[in-house]
């Protein structure tokens, strides 16, 4: 389980595992905080922030197996 900080406060967790044999980054899951509300910026910097990552783990591709609506709603340009 990560946490997901976003201006100095935790907003999202994510349970992730890397695939290194297909070089798969699978989020299994996000999960926002409670009363937390998805705010362009938001959507921006986490998206940011997986894509970091996932070039940190050598992913070439990420998966998100469930996420809340909210985000679901955003162009997720990760997955190929």
């Amino acid at each position: 389980m990560l946490p997901v900080l976003h201006r100095g406060a935790i907003k999202a967790r994510l349970y992730v595992r890397m695939l290194r044999k297909s070089r798969l980054l699978s989020i299994k899951n996000v999960w926002l905080e409670p009363d937390m509300r998805v705010s362009a910026a938001f959507a921006r910097d986490i998206q940011q922030a997986i894509s970091r990552f996932a070039a940190w783990q050598e992913a070439e591709r990420v998966n998100f197996e469930q996420m809340p609506a909210a985000l679901q709603l955003l162009h997720w340009p990760l997955d190929s």
